[in-house]
């Protein structure tokens, strides 16, 4: 049986943008999915727009509410609070998910049955146009135990976003690991 997996979308003032997410999110082919969505005391209707598509998903979804916008940090834990998966993924609001997101990355995580699998991505800019690649190559002859990864991620040999990584939810509640609160920027380095 595959492993239910759980993709929290923190959103504040995000109608404009988060239908498209929200409709990579529904072409995913992988079954067991539940989305969340953390409306984050948005003053748009971000929450309708997000019942509407969402309405008729083949998979569980909720929708979370804030009364008090408390920032991206706050809404991912609110989101990682409710998660029903085994694991979680944790996406924004304006990014695309390809087809094989979800079950590329369960693949990776269950083959070895980690705490925590990542992949590259890509970044489409907004400027030029141009959409950039940013894939993962590590070194064949590399140890691979957790202190290679982390030397690797902090000397910028590669970067493993909060969107592109797959984490077992027991793992990060073991470790009592969540986003810092009140983090103006780069929550999600710190996090990763």
């Amino acid at each position: 049986m595959s492993p239910l997996i759980s993709i929290v979308i923190p959103s504040y003032n995000a109608a404009g943008k988060i239908e498209s997410t929200l409709e990579s999110a529904l072409k995913q082919d992988y079954e067991a999915i539940e989305v969340i969505v953390v409306d984050d005391a948005s003053s748009d209707d971000t929450g309708d727009v997000v019942r509407n598509i969402l309405q008729t998903a083949r998979f569980a979804w909720r929708v979370e509410t804030h009364e008090k916008n408390r920032g991206v940090s706050a809404a991912r834990n609110t989101g990682m609070s409710v998660a029903q998966g085994e694991y979680v993924v944790f996406v924004d609001a304006d990014d695309l998910l390809e087809k094989e997101y979800i079950s590329g990355l369960c693949a990776a995580v269950c083959a070895k049955d980690g705490d925590l699998a990542f992949c590259g991505h890509k970044v489409y800019d907004e400027g030029t146009g141009e959409t950039v690649l940013h894939s993962i190559r590590l070194p064949v002859d590399m140890n691979r135990d957790a202190q290679d990864y982390v030397v690797m991620l902090l000397t910028k040999k590669f970067h493993a976003g909060i969107w592109s990584t797959i984490f077992r939810r027991r793992f990060l509640e073991e470790n009592a690991l969540s986003f810092y609160e009140g983090c103006s920027a780069g929550e999600d380095v710190e996090f990763v």
